[in-house]
């Protein structure tokens, strides 16, 4: 059937056997009836006359709810829990510590470390004191600022000393590794290793793995997530040697084969080491102190390959000696933050940051600042992704009780901006021993011990300027203006709003934590739509 026009030419209404075909414009037209409506080949849109404006048909493109707030013309809109709409705002959180929850609930811990295993659960590992120094494991689930521990279960049924737990996120498993006393006494033994399979609140652990075969102390590990191995750090012990051993898990197991132990200096007398891994340059970074070099501070960078690591130089990275080094890595700047006390200058907090260039396995080191000029011991170390800040928990001996305090990378001298403020985690004399970061909930999770008495653990909140913004609900834009408890219309997915200014044309865009349109993502990465023009924005989401 030949069409049938509404109008002079092509261009009018037209009615064909299988569709109908609206008047094409490039412009509103001049007059108009309510109830008119053409395609605008400029914006290309269906558009239609409201009896006093031309509007885009946006079919099921938008939403109505009760406004809790106020709303402009334009602005971004999340919809809340009790199904009310607000528009994207911050707001301060204050920088605060939970309640401390037992850490080693089946009595007095010592060497205790802790590991973020995912699904807001932690692996808490410690000599347990009440049953001969067992090494003892129990998950915790946290949920807010409370953590629930489980039932402990015994991982080596002799004295365990330094423990270090890391997580396999590759293989869903956890490391922990120790020197046993059985063999080394109370203060080392060699070193093992033991994998575990976490479910609900239960652990099952795979056998025991050697991968020192002499008295181990001084443990820390870290995980490649690259190659998907654990990489254990320790001093051994009788040659006092800095070394470093490579694991890997067989799939779907919970078994751990070792290389051959490194060494990463090749002088004697290398002791405290805090191993970290840069997965921007795929290398591990070993800070350590050298008795050899006066005390004084060292680094080196790894390479690994397969359950090998080679290594590059050992340098001197300044004169400052370390007392309990500690490290955190940065995914922004891509440093490695190390904090510790220095023995050499009255046991102050201090911290300073490294850069790894790959292609020679070197290292470039800021200088150092101070994060607390009060007498310390047992500083641990995180870096908080949602506040954007480095954390360090320490035991300030001259209150006798524990803090915390953070910071911010400064990107003109790569060291860390310290915060004026300390935040009291426990008002005791005791020290914090181990810290993790939790990826669900975005928050620090501290231990605090004294060595013989209980082990506490707390949830912490690092003071920053939140949102109401998640990466799930935002869901478009206020089309008019509204006030508080009025029903507001939101433009959403399909359709298009007209109210922006300076954006980019042909450019996608995204929401930022303070409600506004920036072309780069933000923290959380939410996105909003594509402009078409200056003014107006496809919401897309």
């Amino acid at each position: 059937m030949s069409p049938i026009f509404v109008g002079s030419d092509s261009n009018n209404s037209r009615i064909r056997s299988d569709r109908i075909g609206f008047a094409t414009s490039t412009t509103d037209p001049g007059s108009a009836a309510k109830g008119d409506g053409y395609y605008n080949s400029t914006d290309d849109q269906l558009k239609v006359y409201d009896g006093s404006a031309w509007n885009a048909i946006q079919g099921s493109g938008t939403f109505e709810a009760t406004v809790s707030g106020t709303l402009s013309n334009g602005s971004t809109v999340v919809i809340n829990t009790d199904g009310t709409i607000s528009g994207v705002s911050t707001s301060a959180v204050t920088q605060s510590a939970g309640p401390g929850y037992r850490s080693s609930p089946g009595g007095a811990g010592a060497y205790n470390d802790y590991a973020y295993i995912g699904n807001n659960k932690i692996v808490a590992v410690y000599a347990d004191g009440s049953n001969n120094n067992y090494g003892t494991a129990v998950v915790g689930t946290i949920s807010g600022n409370t953590i629930t521990f489980g039932t402990p279960q015994v991982f080596h049924s002799h004295r365990v000393n330094y423990t270090s737990v890391v997580y396999d996120s590759g293989n869903d498993r956890f490391v922990v590794s120790f020197g046993d006393g059985n063999q080394g006494g109370a203060s080392s033994g060699n070193g093992k290793s033991r994998v575990g399979q976490v479910s609900g609140t239960s652990i099952t652990f795979g056998t025991l793995t050697q991968f020192h075969g002499g008295n181990t102390a001084y443990i820390d590990s870290t995980y490649d997530s690259t190659s998907g191995k654990i990489v254990i750090s320790f001093e051994d012990f009788t040659a006092n040697y800095g070394k470093v051993c490579i694991g890997e898990i067989t799939a779907g197991t919970t078994n751990i084969t070792f290389g051959s132990d490194t060494k990463y200096h090749g002088n004697s007398n290398v002791t405290v080491s805090a191993v970290q891994f840069d997965p921007s340059t795929n290398r591990i970074f070993v800070a350590f102190r050298n008795w050899a070099d006066n005390n004084n501070s060292w680094g080196v960078v790894g390479t690994i390959s397969g359950t090998s690591v080679s290594f590059g130089t050992a340098t001197v990275t300044n004169t400052t000696a370390f007392g309990d080094p500690t490290s955190a890595y940065d995914p922004n700047s891509q440093r490695i933050s190390i904090a510790y006390y220095d023995a050499r200058d009255n046991d102050i907090g201090k911290s300073y940051t490294v850069s790894i260039d790959p292609s020679n396995n070197t290292y470039s080191a800021s200088s150092t600042t101070t994060f607390s000029s009060s007498v310390l011991l047992g500083t641990r170390h995180v870096y908080d992704t949602l506040a954007q800040k480095y954390v360090v928990f320490y035991r300030d001996r001259t209150a006798q009780k524990a803090y915390a305090k953070a910071g911010t990378f400064n990107s003109s001298d790569n060291t860390i901006t310290w915060e004026s403020t300390q935040t009291l985690v426990l008002n005791q004399d005791m020290n914090p021993t181990t810290a993790t970061y939790d990826t669900d909930s975005n928050k620090p999770i501290v231990g605090i011990s004294s060595g013989s008495s209980i082990d506490y653990a707390h949830v912490f909140t690092t003071g920053r300027i939140g949102t109401n913004l998640t990466t799930e609900n935002f869901i478009g834009f206020s089309d008019a203006a509204y006030s508080n408890a009025q029903t507001g219309r939101v433009q959403i997915v399909s359709s298009v709003d007209d109210a922006q200014t300076g954006l980019t044309t042909a450019a996608k865009h995204y929401v930022q934590t303070d409600g506004s349109l920036s072309t780069s993502a933000g923290n959380p990465s939410v996105f909003a739509g594509t402009a078409i023009s200056a003014t107006k924005i496809q919401v897309k989401m």
